[in-house]
């Protein structure tokens, strides 16, 4: 990936993370698309977010299922959110750190 390219994901992932929170929802509406490339892109761009920065991820996730107004936009919020925080039963949040949790 070339310097333009990186800079360029780098951009669309902080507005993602960003205070606005229509690009996160409309990710998370696309995460639920039934266009195959809509959804591929979607989820390459949730992984990269997962990778680079889970605490920004757990909060947004977190957000959206406090504050949207869409009920699938909320179910997928907490299936998301679920997955992140935990592996299995016994393993909570391995990746996030205790200040993620603090509002």
């Amino acid at each position: 990936m070339d310097a333009q390219s990186t800079q360029l994901h780098q951009a669309q992932l902080a507005a993602i993370l960003g205070p606005d929170p229509s690009p996160f929802e409309t990710l998370i509406s696309h995460l639920m698309s039934s266009s195959n490339d809509q959804r591929s892109q979607a989820e390459s761009i949730f992984n990269l977010l997962k990778q680079n920065d889970p605490n920004s991820l757990a909060l947004k996730l977190a957000h959206l299922l406090s504050s949207s107004l869409h009920v699938e936009a909320r179910a997928m919020a907490a299936i998301l959110l679920r997955k992140q925080l935990t592996r299995d039963d016994s393993f909570l949040a391995p990746t996030q750190s205790i200040h993620s949790f603090r509002y």
